[in-house]
């Protein structure tokens, strides 16, 4: 049993992707959402005392968070590449 079934892109809705994908607007709504997971992961530091499972529970869902922005950064400059030599 296959929960995530193989969907199959057409040639048409991959390039829309790229083009979607590598529009600056993405870039820059990427870096704004690491910049408030990271300042969220900041103002806990102050949970370190009183709530340290809250702190770690943020901390780790932040941490989270900033590893998938990282990635989508990676793969936003990755097809901005390669869309670019098309």
């Amino acid at each position: 049993m296959n929960i995530f079934p193989t969907q199959e892109l057409t040639e048409q809705e991959e390039h829309l992707l790229k083009e979607i994908f590598c529009h600056p607007s993405v870039k820059k709504y990427l870096h704004t959402l690491a910049y408030n997971i990271g300042r969220d992961m900041i103002l806990a530091n102050s949970l370190i005392q009183e709530d340290p499972a809250k702190y770690l529970r943020i901390q780790t869902r932040g941490q989270g968070a900033l590893d998938l922005v990282d990635t989508l950064l990676s793969s936003h400059q990755l097809l901005a590449e390669t869309f670019n030599q098309e």
